[in-house]
C-alpha cells in the first residue's frame, strides 16, 4: 500500500460552502479560519501558534482510512504542556479524561527522544 489516504476529499468550494454555514458558532467559540497558501509561511504560523498554547486543527488533502490521524485530518498542539491532554479530551473531542493521544517528532531526534522515554520509564 502506498499510501493510507483514501478517504473523502473536499473541493475549496465545499470547505468554503460549510465554514459560511457554521461561521456563527465557530465565531462564538474564538475558532478563526485562515486559509495560507505559502507552505512555509503556513508551517512558521501554525508552529508559533501551537507554541503559545494554541490549538490548530489541519485540514487537506484526502481523508486517512484507519482509526488513527496521520496528518491530513489533524488536531495540532503543544505536547510538552500537561493540561493539553485534558484540553482535547473535555473541550475538543468531548470524551473521557483517561484517553491517551500520540505525539509528533522528528525522525532526526527520534533516537535521542525514544533512549528518554525508555530511560524514563525504566
Amino acid at each position: 500500500m502506498d499510501h493510507a489516504y483514501w478517504g473523502p476529499q473536499f473541493t475549496e468550494a465545499e470547505t468554503g460552502k460549510e465554514l459560511k454555514a457554521k461561521s456563527t458558532e465557530l465565531e462564538k467559540t474564538g475558532c478563526l479560519i485562515e486559509k495560507i497558501e505559502d507552505s512555509g509561511a503556513l508551517c512558521k504560523k501554525t508552529a508559533k501558534e501551537v507554541s503559545e498554547g494554541k490549538v490548530v486543527g489541519w485540514f487537506q488533502g484526502r481523508m486517512e482510512w484507519g482509526p488513527r490521524a496521520l496528518g491530513n485530518r489533524s488536531i495540532v498542539v503543544d505536547p510538552r504542556r500537561a493540561e493539553m491532554k485534558d484540553i482535547l479530551n473535555a473541550r475538543i473531542k468531548r470524551r473521557e479524561p483517561f484517553r491517551p493521544f500520540a505525539h509528533r517528532f522528528c525522525s532526526k531526534r527520534q533516537a535521542n527522544i525514544l533512549k528518554k522515554i525508555i530511560l524514563t520509564l525504566s
